[in-house]
């Protein structure tokens, strides 16, 4: 019994010995598992401190986003305005690489030239320009290789159809975004019609004073006819009876003129007509001397046709666009040159232009309708732009021609702010980009006397979508410039305030004055012819010669000669 009770002890002691071991051992265990727990939750918190600085980098990262998405939209819709300015210009703008090629080609360069831009990108500038100038535009490839200076000039160019044009050229260099010479832009305006006007002007002048060489001979010659006119009853009676000849052939003019002719008295009673006037009116001449000028003219032409005479009895002389009714109550049009015979006569020439009024305003009601499809395309153009990578190029682009152009291009805002302003522009008035920008357009460049008036025109000029106008500016120095502006409306955004009237500006100081000499000229001339003829009356013979030499330089005769 005692030995089983002491082997039960035993068991008992090695039974408490093992269950204490197990129980260090799970100790061990939980001691370890307690040690990877907090380690557990050091990395959940080092995880959390992380998700935390993550979150906060998103958000930063949001706002950047958004801060880009602005920045793209505003650089959009501004190519899209630089987009407008080009392909809306009258001007050819075109772009040539260095051996010539054409890589642009906007709607004024198709509208003067005849090619489509896809017919022009085939081609090499040489091909518009005549066999006989080839060197010339050769000579200039090569010079802007060599990156020498070219300024504008003026040249030949031909057409599609093989017409030849004159053309002001004004030609700015293309480079790359590390300032590489890559090309040239150059924009080019038909001067054709007004090389011709200047060219005629010229040859006129010339006549008059061929004409008026003739007059002074001529008065000479009859200085000494007069002493012999004098010396003789017989020579005077010779004298009176050529005088008596030649206003029959005056009165056979008026009688079988073209055009309507019209005597009437200073109450505008008419008192004397032609074939013409009753042909154009439907009037006889005995319905026509009986009726007055006002009694032709319909009632809301009544005051111009009042000023018109007015006009030639203050100053000799006037020339106006008039409606008539005919007899048969048609309403019709005429331009009607009148001048003062006397304090009681008056003498008009008036040419019935209604077939030309009816096709202007045919052209103007086709001209509306072009503006609208203008608008209607410029809509489905702004559709068509897509793609920010093609954005950014054209924006580029289109900034490079505008800030290199030698031409001023200035872009104002509603209140009349400047808000682009160019290279050219600060070549050309002196200021900088920085001097002007954000400030007053009128109080920059217009006298303050100006002010009150430009803010009037402004108000009818703003959101119209293009025109073309002459106007002065004043330059840094005071000095006045004379520009030939060509304005486009950017009123596509939905933001109001990106609003932008931008204009190109070409200076035209020089030839205005080229061309008010030439009048001035001109004016000096015809004030010297009439002081050679302002004779006394008794020299009717001189009067005679005078009117001769006018009828044969296809002008009409000065003088009325009456026996």
């Amino acid at each position: 019994m005692k030995k089983d009770l002491n082997k039960t002890n035993e068991q008992l002691s090695f039974e408490l010995n093992d269950l204490r071991k197990k129980s260090k051992e799970r100790e061990k265990i939980l001691k370890a598992a307690n040690q990877q727990l907090l380690a557990t939750e050091q990395q959940l918190r080092a995880a959390n401190q992380q998700l935390k600085a993550n979150n906060q980098q998103l958000a930063a990262s949001e706002q950047q986003l958004r801060a880009a998405n602005q920045q793209l939209q505003a650089q959009t819709e501004e190519l899209s305005r630089m987009a407008t300015v080009v392909k809306d210009s009258n001007d050819a703008i075109t772009i040539q690489d260095l051996e010539g090629n054409i890589t642009a080609w906007n709607a004024g360069a198709e509208k003067i030239y005849g090619y489509t831009d896809k017919e022009a990108f085939k081609m090499n500038i040489t091909e518009l320009v005549p066999d006989e100038y080839k060197s010339e535009v050769l000579n200039f490839i090569n010079q802007f290789k060599k990156d020498e200076l070219v300024e504008s000039f003026e040249t030949k160019r031909k057409t599609k159809d093989g017409k030849i044009l004159d053309v002001w050229m004004v030609v700015t260099k293309l480079v790359d975004d590390k300032g590489k010479l890559i090309g040239a832009v150059s924009t080019e305006r038909d001067i054709t019609e007004r090389n011709a006007f200047v060219k005629e002007l010229v040859k006129n002048t010339h006549q008059l004073e061929a004409n008026n060489q003739q007059l002074i001979a001529a008065n000479q010659q009859l200085d000494a006819n007069n002493q012999q006119l004098s010396a003789t009853e017989q020579q005077l009676r010779a004298s009176n009876q050529q005088l008596a000849t030649s206003e029959k052939k005056f009165r056979s003019y008026i009688e079988n003129a073209p055009d309507g002719v019209f005597i009437a008295n200073e109450k505008g009673e008419y008192l004397e007509v032609n074939k013409a006037a009753c042909e154009i009116t439907g009037y006889t001449k005995n319905e026509l001397l009986k009726l007055t000028i006002s009694e032709l003219i319909p009632q809301e032409y009544l005051e111009k046709a009042k000023n018109h005479f007015q006009a030639v009895i203050k100053d000799g002389f006037a020339s106006s666009e008039l409606a008539y009714v005919t007899k048969s109550g048609e309403k019709k049009f005429w331009n009607v040159d009148a001048v003062k015979l006397s304090d009681t006569r008056f003498l008009g020439f008036a040419k019935d232009i209604t077939k030309r009024i009816q096709t202007e305003e045919k052209v103007r009601a086709a001209n509306q309708q072009l503006v609208a499809n203008e608008q209607q395309l410029r809509a489905a153009n702004q559709q068509l732009i897509a793609g920010e990578h093609e954005l950014k190029k054209e924006k580029i682009f289109s900034e490079k021609i505008v800030e290199t152009a030698s031409a001023i291009i200035v872009g104002i805002d509603k209140d009349h702010i400047i808000r682009i302003f160019n290279k050219g522009a600060e070549s050309i008035t002196g200021y900088t980009k920085a001097e002007v920008v954000g400030k007053d357009w009128f109080k920059m460049f217009f006298p303050k006397e100006m002010l009150n008036e430009m803010n009037k025109v402004w108000k009818d000029s703003w959101e119209i979508t293009s025109h073309s106008y002459v106007n002065s500016i004043l330059s840094k120095a005071g000095k006045e410039i004379i520009v030939s502006w060509q304005t486009t409306g950017m009123y596509e955004s939905e933001d109001v305030s990106k609003h932008l009237l931008l204009s190109i500006g070409q200076d035209i100081t020089e030839r205005k004055r080229a061309e008010e000499e030439i009048k001035k000229r001109m004016n000096e001339l015809e004030i010297f012819n009439e002081a050679t003829v302002g004779r006394e009356l008794k020299i009717i013979e001189l009067k005679k010669e005078i009117n001769e030499l006018l009828v044969k330089t296809g002008q009409k005769p000065k003088y009325e000669i009456i026996v």
